[in-house]
């Protein structure tokens, strides 16, 4: 759930590369499924992160 101004915060992830999406719902289970998570890898903002790196990002609400 996003805070009262909309925000998302995600700590301590480790260094990588990552897709990031916002969809208005997701079924439980579905963020697991290899076939969901590859539709939504092409709506999704790829970035990456350095060791103790910082990102902001502003993402629009996808169609799942």
């Amino acid at each position: 759930m996003p805070n009262q101004d909309g925000q998302f915060r995600v700590a301590s992830l480790p260094p990588g590369d990552y897709y990031a999406v916002a969809v208005e719902y997701v079924a439980q289970g579905d963020w697991q499924d290899p076939e969901w998570l590859a539709r939504a890898s092409k709506k999704a903002t790829t970035f990456t992160l350095d060791e103790g790196s910082n990102k902001t990002l502003d993402l629009k609400l996808a169609g799942s």
